[in-house]
């Protein structure tokens, strides 16, 4: 599902894990910039890996339950 304002919102105040991607690399989201609706995401294996993306190139990916 890709993600919206309030979604990603939600997602960076939560203590739990979940599985974000974009263009297919699993990130984490550092920052939200409301007024432009993009977000500040490093690569969840290489945190040097940083960038600025709009939320909609933004994938929540559901987590398979065990």
């Amino acid at each position: 599902m890709r993600l919206d304002l309030s979604r990603a919102k939600q997602i960076l105040k939560s203590k739990e894990s979940c599985h974000i991607t974009f263009d297919g690399t699993r990130v984490v989201i550092d920052d939200i910039f409301e007024l432009s609706n993009m977000a500040r995401i490093h690569d969840k294996e290489n945190r040097s890996n940083e960038q600025v993306v709009s939320l909609s190139n933004l994938i929540e990916e559901s987590q398979p339950e065990n």
